[in-house]
């Protein structure tokens, strides 16, 4: 399958995942990924053997917190492993994919995190990258692992307390 299909089912798959492990609701139709009463996570996922710079639409920061009044709104951005090529892959079945995924690691930040790396112009519109190499060290974050994947949550981010539950 080619790698732009493949990332839509992928980034499906990542989703539904995570949200089962925190027992939120993903969006359908646009909008903030995930979401229950209190809180909105926004999910942006990378393959480990590709470059591991995450893209944010440079209206998404203002428009979810729009959308989302009163709720803690964060951003998760993972890197995740599979046991083939995306290239190889010819199910579009979400439980099949969720079968070749070997590592997920998740780091989550809170809203304004993004607020600090500049808007770029590129032809396909403007867009905040965030670069893995600019997160920073592990010793600011609780490691928590379950089920092939590390979450790393901001210390005394409160976060925490919504995860700890597994």
């Amino acid at each position: 399958m080619d790698a732009r299909t493949f990332m839509n089912y992928i980034e499906r798959c990542n989703v539904n995942w995570l949200g089962k492990l925190l027992n939120m609701r993903h969006t359908e139709n646009g909008g903030i990924d995930l979401y229950d009463h209190d809180t909105g996570i926004e999910l942006k996922c990378r393959y480990e053997k590709c470059h591991q710079t995450f893209t944010v639409a440079a209206d998404q920061p203002t428009k979810f917190k729009e959308e989302n009044p009163g709720k803690n709104l964060y951003w998760a951005f993972m890197i995740y492993d599979i046991s083939k090529s995306p290239s190889s892959v010819k199910t579009t079945e979400t439980e099949k994919i969720e079968k070749l995924i070997k590592q997920r690691d998740i780091w989550f930040f809170s809203w304004k995190h993004v607020n600090q790396f500049p808007v770029a112009n590129p032809k396909t519109g403007p867009f905040i990258y965030i670069h893995k190499k600019d997160f920073p060290g592990n010793n600011e974050f609780d490691a928590i692992e379950v089920n092939k994947a590390k979450l790393y949550i901001p210390k005394g981010s409160g976060l925490e307390e919504k995860i700890s539950n597994f």
